[in-house]
């Protein structure tokens, strides 16, 4: 996994919460007993350089960036000796501007790396930890394009407002009735309850990639919700939910932050403009851009109502199968995690 490839090629390098599991560091508010704060005053600075991780959230912690400033300049801590990455791919730009705008605007930056750390779940080899990190490619869906029972695969699991609002829209135009659905924490599953926890895909090993094949096979698309209505801070946060159709090679529409897909094509990715109208990546307004993806979803849902063989053969262009092809084989061939080796490698001299 990306951590130990890191621990491997930087003997210097520590992270946060190998000294302490509960460092938190940009995970939620601050609270009156802080562990990152005791972890610095302990570290060895001459020696050693600290990585804080914030892989499983993408947004900018204001309050944590913050008080770790105030902490370098009371204690007089080396900030290029100090490592953050997070899965926010605008949280160098984020962590610019607020530092530009702050008290702190002349004192030394810290090192700030964001990444699309989520396809850490297809290192396999040295590197992979045999558990949750370690999908092959073989374990990955065949693509084909023969005729599906479904229309589009719809997986939910935590309730937030805007998932919890895209649900109920899709369920207002009878788009539930064309897909394969589930949302946890309202207690609607997959068509195997509780099977050695199969619904609890944190638990699965690769986030429970294989447990779906079967889904991906029996779709066309898939769409999903990973944002709410605090995106303002301009994160670009591509989770597990952003992998998945990657991995599985399957075409996807979903409510994510502005400017993921163009992300994605940076990264070496296929999106679907053959499929979507994909002008709502670029629309800030959640809502705006909320209703836009309905709008697409609702087409196919009418679309399949009306004329599956329509729907089929759109979803069996060449193009369409050449780039998911592409993306199932880029997933697992990629320079993405190399690239991030690299920011560390070219922050200073490893020696």
């Amino acid at each position: 996994m990306l951590r130990d490839l890191i621990l491997s090629k930087f003997k210097q390098i520590v992270f946060a919460d190998e000294i302490d599991p509960d460092q938190s560091f940009g995970l939620g508010p601050l609270r009156d007993y802080t562990p990152w704060i005791s972890i610095l005053k302990s570290f060895d600075f001459h020696r050693q350089y600290i990585l804080f991780n914030s892989f499983i959230e993408g947004y900018f912690p204001t309050e944590h960036i913050e008080k770790l400033h105030s902490e370098i300049r009371h204690n007089h801590y080396p900030s290029k000796k100090i490592i953050w990455i997070t899965s926010n791919l605008s949280a160098k730009r984020s962590y610019v501007n607020w530092k530009n705008n702050s008290q702190y605007k002349h004192d030394n930056p810290i090192n700030v790396i964001g990444s699309f750390f989520w396809l850490d779940v297809l290192m396999n080899g040295e590197y992979a930890d045999g558990y949750t990190n370690d999908f092959p490619r073989s374990s990955a869906c065949i693509i084909n394009t023969e005729i599906k029972d479904r229309l589009f695969l719809f997986l939910n699991n935590k309730n937030h407002a805007m998932r919890d609002n895209l649900f109920k829209t899709i369920k207002s135009f009878g788009g539930l009735d064309v897909s394969i659905y589930s949302f946890i924490e309202k207690g609607i599953f997959l068509d195997e309850v509780d099977v050695d926890n199969l619904n609890n895909m944190a638990s699965w090993t690769g986030w429970g990639l294989e447990n779906l094949n079967q889904y991906y096979e029996n779709t066309y698309f898939e769409t999903f919700c990973n944002c709410d209505g605090d995106e303002v801070d301009g994160r670009i946060f591509m989770c597990d939910k952003v992998v998945k159709p990657l991995v599985q090679g399957h075409p996807f529409i979903g409510l994510y932050n502005p400017f993921v897909l163009k992300n994605l094509r940076e990264l070496g990715f296929e999106t679907f403009p053959e499929l979507f109208d994909e002008s709502y990546d670029d629309v800030v307004n959640i809502n705006d851009r909320f209703d836009m993806v309905v709008k697409e979803i609702k087409r196919y849902t009418d679309m399949w109502n009306n004329d599956k063989d329509e729907v089929h053969n759109i979803f069996s262009q060449d193009i369409i199968l050449q780039k998911r092809i592409h993306n199932q084989n880029w997933s697992f061939n990629n320079n993405i995690i190399d690239d991030v080796i690299d920011k560390i490698g070219g922050l200073y001299e490893f020696s």
